[in-house]
């Protein structure tokens, strides 16, 4: 069963670290992106989904199990962190039920 998590990240530069995330997994995985929304597909049965406004980055994890969401999760937000190395990022992941 599908296990989705999902956050939602205030930053006015929101564009900027979805589409440096988008573009350093470029190179390894299939990644689609415009200017507002990216999506990651980590696997056949994983993927991230970004959507960037102004002021905020909407993500979600999908994956087969829990497990593996809670990892990417942690994957994610690590990447994200070490771009918004200047101004931490606060991530807090909820579980859709």
């Amino acid at each position: 069963m599908t296990t989705i998590f999902e956050a939602s990240v205030t930053t006015p530069l929101a564009r900027r670290y979805m589409t440096q995330l988008a573009k350093h997994w470029s190179h390894r995985f299939a990644v689609e992106s415009d200017a507002v929304s990216a999506r990651i597909p980590f696997s056949g049965t994983s993927c991230c989904i970004m959507q960037a406004s102004e002021d905020r980055l909407g993500i979600v994890v999908e994956a087969e199990d829990a497990e593996t969401s809670e990892q990417l999760t942690g994957v994610v937000a690590d990447h994200l962190n070490r771009f918004a190395f200047k101004d931490p990022l606060t991530i807090t992941w909820s579980r859709r039920p």
